[in-house]
């Protein structure tokens, strides 16, 4: 289930998770795949694409997200 993050509020939460001890490849992650897979993104995407295609866009962009993660984590 997507999460809905309000503008914003992702950068509060990955400074929290930050001082918390989360990794810098893992707050990029987060920062990136918050903003794509929000459930009005998803809906928007659905409206104007159709469903089929908002449940590709969903899987594409949570696997080219954590594909960039995995490239940070294993570059720094």
């Amino acid at each position: 289930i997507p999460w809905y993050f309000p503008p914003g509020v992702e950068v509060v939460m990955a400074q929290a998770m930050f001082e918390k001890g989360m990794t810098e490849p893992g707050i990029v992650t987060f920062l990136l795949i918050a903003t794509g897979t929000s459930l009005p993104n998803i809906l928007m995407v659905a409206g104007f694409l159709g469903k089929n295609n908002a449940i590709y866009y969903a899987i594409s962009w949570i696997l080219g997200v954590t594909t960039i993660g995995m490239i940070y984590m294993a570059l720094f």
